[in-house]
C-alpha cells in the first residue's frame, strides 16, 4: 500500500454502516497528541506536530487525501488533545479501510470546515458592524459581523437587542439526513428564537428570559427541563428530523434533551430555511459561531479498530568491508537498514554484544565476516532473507542467536533456516 509522499507514520481505522453504505459523511474523531492525551479515540504517539497541521486522512487507497476540519485543540502538549471532523468520501455495509497519517515537519494547515460539511460558516469575514452576508440573508433587524464575542477566532454573527428584533436565514434544504448544529451565547435575560421548516411544518426552539430551552410542539411552548448558562458560549444541534410526522432530537452541550420532539407548528412556516431570531429589548444581544450543516443517519456508522503505527522510514543498504569493526568493550547496534552486506573481517569484537533488534534486511554475510570472542550476536526480528557462507561466523566463548529467518542453502555446509530459532 503507498505512503502519502512526505509523511513518516499512518494508522488504519475501518468504518461500516450495516443499515445501508452511505457517502460523504462526516464522522467526528477524538486524536490524542500522545498516548497520555484524555479521552482520546486514537494517539499518534507524540509524532505529530504541536498544532497537528500535519494531520491528514485518506481512502483506502492510501493516498487520495478526505476534507477535514480541526473544530479545537485542548490540553498541554505532549497531551494535547484535537476534535477531527473527517468527511469520508465512502462507507459500506462492509469494513471500509481509511488511513491517518501524521510525522511531516514541513507540511502546512489544510483544516476546513466549507470543504468538509454540506454548509459551514465560521463568520470570519468583513468588519465589525458589517451585514452578517455570506450565505446569510439579513430578514430584519441588524444581524451583523461582531468581534465582540468569537467561539473561535475572532468573529461571529451578531443578532443585536432592539425593538425589531434581528433575524437571519441561510437556505437549508428540509431533509431527515441532516444535523444542524452551532455555538450560541445570549446575554443574561435575552431571548433567542431558532426555526426550521419544510413548508408545512417548523420546528421552533426558544431560549428564554429564564435560561429555559423550550420546544413549540404544535400548541405552546414545552419546557425541556434544561437550562442554558447565560454569557458563555453553548453548543445547540437538532438531528433525526422526521418531517412525515414531524419530529426531531434537541441536543444542548452533547446531550440530548429532547427526544422525537413534537415540530407540527404551522404558524408562520418557512420553507428549506434555518432561520435566527434575536430579541426585541436592546441591550439583550445574541451571537451565533461556527453553523454547520452535515449528513446524520439515526445509525450512523461504527469505528473498526485502529491498526499499528505504521512508519515510511527510509532504509539502506549497508556494505561493511574488512575490518570495518575492530571493537574491545563497547556494544553495536545496527538499525533499520534494508540491506546488509559484510566483507571478510568486517567484524572483529571483543568482550561486547552486537545487535540488530529492529531490522527486516536481506543479510548476505561472505566467509569470516564475524570474529567474535567472549560476545553474543543477536538478530531477534524476522529477516526476509538471509546467506551466511561457510566460515561466516568465528564465534568463541558467546552464542549466536538468529530467530525466524528465511533461507534455503545452497550448499550443504551453509545453514539453512526455515522460520526456526538456532543456537550454536
Amino acid at each position: 500500500m503507498a505512503f502519502l509522499t512526505g509523511w513518516t507514520y499512518r494508522k488504519a481505522i475501518t468504518l461500516s454502516r450495516a443499515s445501508g453504505a452511505v457517502t460523504n459523511y462526516q464522522m467526528k474523531l477524538l486524536v490524542g497528541e500522545s498516548s497520555g492525551a484524555t479521552g482520546e479515540d486514537v494517539d499518534c504517539a507524540a509524532h505529530v506536530k504541536t498544532d497537528f497541521s500535519d494531520l491528514r486522512f485518506t481512502a483506502a487507497d492510501g493516498t487520495t487525501l478526505l476534507d477535514y476540519w480541526i473544530e479545537s485543540v485542548s490540553g498541554t502538549t505532549p497531551n494535547q488533545l484535537a476534535t477531527v471532523w473527517i468527511e469520508f468520501d465512502s462507507i459500506g455495509t462492509g469494513a471500509t479501510t481509511f488511513y491517518m497519517y501524521y510525522g511531516n515537519a514541513a507540511a502546512t494547515a489544510v483544516s476546513s470546515g466549507a470543504n468538509t460539511f454540506i454548509t459551514y460558516d465560521d463568520f470570519e469575514r468583513g468588519s465589525n458592524g458589517n451585514e452578517v452576508g455570506g450565505a446569510w440573508t439579513e430578514v430584519q433587524g441588524q444581524a451583523e459581523i461582531s468581534t465582540e464575542q468569537a467561539y473561535r477566532g475572532t468573529r461571529s454573527a451578531k443578532l443585536v437587542g432592539a425593538a425589531t428584533a434581528a433575524a437571519m436565514e441561510c437556505a437549508v434544504t428540509k431533509s431527515d439526513n441532516i444535523s444542524v448544529r452551532c455555538r450560541i451565547y445570549k446575554e443574561d435575560a435575552a431571548i433567542l428564537s431558532i426555526t426550521h421548516g419544510d413548508g408545512t411544518n417548523r420546528m421552533t426552539l426558544q431560549y428564554d428570559a429564564s435560561e429555559n430551552i423550550n420546544v413549540y410542539d404544535g400548541a405552546s411552548f414545552v419546557d425541556t427541563t434544561a437550562n442554558i448558562t447565560p454569557d458563555a458560549w453553548q453548543l445547540m444541534e437538532v438531528n433525526d428530523f422526521v418531517w412525515a410526522t414531524p419530529r426531531v432530537d434537541v441536543w444542548h452541550n452533547n446531550t440530548k434533551i429532547k427526544d422525537n420532539a413534537d415540530i407540527s407548528f404551522l404558524s408562520g412556516v418557512i420553507a428549506n430555511l434555518f432561520r435566527f431570531i434575536g430579541d426585541g429589548n436592546a441591550g439583550r444581544d445574541c451571537w451565533v459561531d461556527d453553523f454547520i450543516v452535515r449528513n446524520y443517519r439515526t445509525v450512523e456508522p461504527a469505528w473498526g479498530s485502529w491498526g499499528a503505527e505504521e512508519n515510511n522510514i527510509q532504509h539502506y543498504t549497508l556494505a561493511l568491508e574488512s575490518a570495518s569493526f575492530s571493537m574491545t568493550g563497547v556494544a553495536l547496534r545496527l538499525l533499520n537498514n534494508k540491506k546488509i552486506i559484510a566483507s571478510p573481517g568486517a567484524f572483529s569484537m571483543i568482550g561486547k554484544d552486537m545487535g540488530i533488534p529492529k531490522s527486516y534486511p536481506p543479510f548476505s554475510l561472505e566467509p569470516g565476516s564475524f570474529a567474535m570472542v567472549g560476545a553474543d550476536l543477536s538478530i531477534r526480528r524476522p529477516v526476509s532473507y538471509m546467506r551466511m557462507d561457510p566460515g561466516s561466523y568465528q564465534v568463541n566463548g558467546a552464542p549466536v542467536d538468529i530467530k525466524y529467518s528465511w533461507y534455503d542453502g545452497e550448499a550443504a555446509a551453509n545453514y539453512q533456516f526455515r522460520k526456526q530459532r538456532r543456537t550454536f
